[in-house]
């Protein structure tokens, strides 16, 4: 993922999300009968991905959605991150625009 601004993403509309508890969020994704366990904060993300969006507006959400705005770098590190976690677990789409 070098050029940022020519990628988008998706979630997998086949993957289903169960909250547990104040922090564990679970995403099974049947196609492959596997999951994937992320945080709240992981979450923020997995939800704004209901239809393709690039790196800069995922990074932007996320940044909007604290009152203490998180440095760039670090959301910029981290949705990267978690973003290529989901695709090797086919819970997210990465498409060419």
């Amino acid at each position: 993922m070098e050029e940022t601004d020519t990628y988008t993403y998706q979630g997998n509309p086949d993957v289903s999300c169960r909250v547990e508890g104040d922090d564990d969020v679970i995403l099974y994704n049947p196609d492959i009968d596997d999951f994937v366990l992320i945080n709240s904060s992981a979450l923020v993300i997995w939800k704004y991905l209901d239809k393709p969006r690039s790196v800069e507006e995922i990074c932007a959400h996320v940044m909007e959605s604290y009152e203490e705005t998180p440095e760039q770098e670090l959301v910029l590190q981290d949705v990267r991150t978690f973003l290529d976690d989901l695709g090797e677990a086919y819970i997210c789409k990465e498409s060419v625009t």
